[in-house]
């Protein structure tokens, strides 16, 4: 049979039913949630490595496929081996490579996200590959530590035995292959990171088609609590960063560099001179600091906007995320006005206020019609509603319609681990409310996963959006009703006429997704029970009306909350 299909054919048989799903759902620890970029070895699959053996010329033809080796992840003797056959198979093409080290951070920190970062998939990868030698720097990674002398002793070791195992290695393999790198993924301690800069500056590895890097430092590179104490009290801060790495004579030369991702790697904001790229050529930039060092690794309060904001809007930033886990990072919707490139925004551990005007320092006159943003996530943050004198205190069910409001031309809105936060319920300047009443026909996508959104403030917003086509939220909402209630009442809602508009809630919602506690949990039988009660009447009526021709077909489901963490968001909604 495989003769008669066609080499292009065959592919994106196997393409699209067996493996570009690996590519969106590819799970790994819930720290990437946010990550879209998973970079699958799909070589490493078990359905890929099945498909290899059934003939001859299913084997040819996967191997001759450069789509399913572009991304390969040097993480051990073995995985490097593998790597320099793929580069011998696919000479001159442009690779994603990344670099993994497993490690245990050699710190006093109790981090709850530190320890085993493995996934599904890398397990998977690992069995499917077979058993790897990492060395035996995790050895010294591993011990424990017992004051904070013996931490830098050990970080001090580890770079020691770091520099005579593998990784030396896999930097000398990697230089002349520098020039054919299209995607960089290091997830290294520290001063590997650092070595592996030095390294391919010294040796003149050219970066010429690199257009997207990723940095993450696995260590807390010798940081202890102590440390964390001494900078919160330090009256000049800024005297207390790291030392910033040598990032420049490497990145001179990536003039195509348009994405940069830091992740607890401290690169200090300003002159791009310092940084080694500049913030105005970028298109996406993302700076992560989600550890109890985070503090320390992110740029103060004050350097935020002039440093980071009005560089990065000033030119054609499309992308930005901040993750800045020293909760001190405060952006107003209002701000987003005067950066009119950006369309994805990620804002995570801060507050972020709506509903409030502009500042009268505010340069020149707005509008929200100046926000550009499309897709907004925020994630455990502060999403402070702000009194507007001239407009009134608004009830807490408007949350997301003032957000909304200030941001109209929103496609897609994610709150994870969101809490919104009121004015007082009284004011003497404050006039009788003026209540949102505007449709947002623009919003396709509302995911509400965790924190203090209630049912309530969904459910006005979901009367205000017709086409609304994904919607995913948890299982046990706040909201007026205890338990299983305010998920019910969402339900029982777009099942109902609207009083209002005199339709159909949603009538464009063709998928809804309903994440549930794991397996195991006490009550979870039960939960699933009386969910599968719920959706089977509520599935009855929407395909009746869709029938009718008076909705869209729906997709139904309910996924445990691990699961959903350990995969890309976006791509789980779908």
């Amino acid at each position: 049979m495989s003769q008669k299909i066609p080499e292009e054919i065959f592919h994106r048989i196997l393409w699209d039913n067996f493996l570009v799903q690996r590519e969106a759902h590819g799970f790994l620890h819930p720290r990437y949630h946010l990550h879209k970029d998973r970079q699958v070895r799909f070589y490493a699959l078990p359905d890929f490595q099945n498909a290899r053996l059934v003939c001859r010329k299913w084997n040819e033809w996967l191997q001759n496929d450069f789509t399913f080796w572009k991304h390969f992840c040097i993480k051990g003797d073995k995985s490097l081996e593998v790597a320099k056959v793929v580069i011998d198979r696919y000479p001159r093409r442009l690779f994603h490579i990344r670099l993994w080290m497993e490690h245990v951070p050699s710190s006093k920190f109790d981090d709850p996200v530190d320890g085993d970062t493995s996934s599904d998939e890398e397990v998977q990868e690992n069995e499917a590959e077979g058993p790897e030698d990492h060395g035996e720097e995790t050895n010294v990674a591993e011990r424990s530590i017992d004051n904070e002398s013996d931490v830098r002793a050990a970080d001090a070791a580890h770079s020691r035995t770091l520099h005579a195992s593998w990784i030396i290695e896999a930097f000398d393999f990697l230089s002349p292959l520098l020039k054919e790198c299209e995607t960089i993924s290091l997830h290294l301690p520290t001063q590997a990171i650092q070595a592996a800069f030095m390294f391919w500056s010294r040796h003149g590895a050219p970066t010429c088609n690199l257009r997207h890097i990723l940095i993450e430092a696995i260590d807390y590179n010798g940081r202890t609590e102590k440390d964390h104490v001494i900078y919160m009290n330090a009256p000049n801060r800024r005297h207390h960063k790291p030392q910033p790495p040598s990032l420049s004579p490497f990145f001179s030369s990536a003039l195509l560099l348009e994405s940069v991702s830091l992740i607890n790697f401290y690169v200090p904001t300003g002159d791009d001179k310092d940084i080694g790229f500049d913030l105005r050529h970028l298109t996406q930039f993302s700076m992560i600091y989600n550890r109890q060092d985070a503090h320390i690794l992110s740029p103060l309060k004050e350097d935020i906007e002039d440093e980071l904001l009005i560089p990065l809007g000033s030119n054609k930033c499309v992308a930005l995320t901040l993750d800045l886990g020293s909760s001190l990072c405060d952006v107003r919707s209002t701000d987003l006005r005067h950066l009119p490139s950006l369309e994805r925004v990620t804002f995570g551990n801060g507050r972020f206020t709506i509903g409030s005007p502009p500042p009268p320092s505010d340069p020149s006159p707005s509008s929200p019609l100046d926000v550009n943003v499309k897709n907004l996530t925020l994630k455990n943050t502060i999403l402070a509603v702000v009194l507007d004198q001239a407009r009134g205190i608004p009830p807490k069910m408007d949350a997301l319609l003032i957000l909304l409001e200030d941001m109209p031309k929103l496609i897609s809105l994610h709150l994870i681990d969101v809490h919104p936060v009121f004015p007082p319920d009284s004011h003497v300047d404050a006039g009788p409310y003026i209540p949102c009443d505007s449709l947002y026909p623009q919003l396709k996508s509302l995911l509400v996963e965790g924190g203090s959104v209630t049912a309530e403030m969904i459910m006005t917003l979901l009367i205000q959006s017709p086409s609304l086509t994904n919607l995913t939220f948890t299982l046990n909402l706040p909201g007026l009703g205890p338990g299983n209630a305010n998920m019910k009442t969402i339900l029982t809602a777009l099942a109902t006429i609207s009083e209002t508009h005199k339709s159909i809630i949603c009538p464009q919602l063709s998928r809804l997704q309903i994440l549930i506690p794991d397996a195991g949990r006490d009550g979870h039988e039960a939960i699933v029970k009386t969910l599968s009660d719920v959706l089977t009447k509520f599935r009855a009526k929407r395909r009746a009306w869709a029938e009718a021709g008076r909705c869209s077909p729906m997709r139904v489901r309910y996924m445990p909350m691990t699961i959903f963490k350990q995969g890309y968001y976006e791509a789980l909604m779908v």
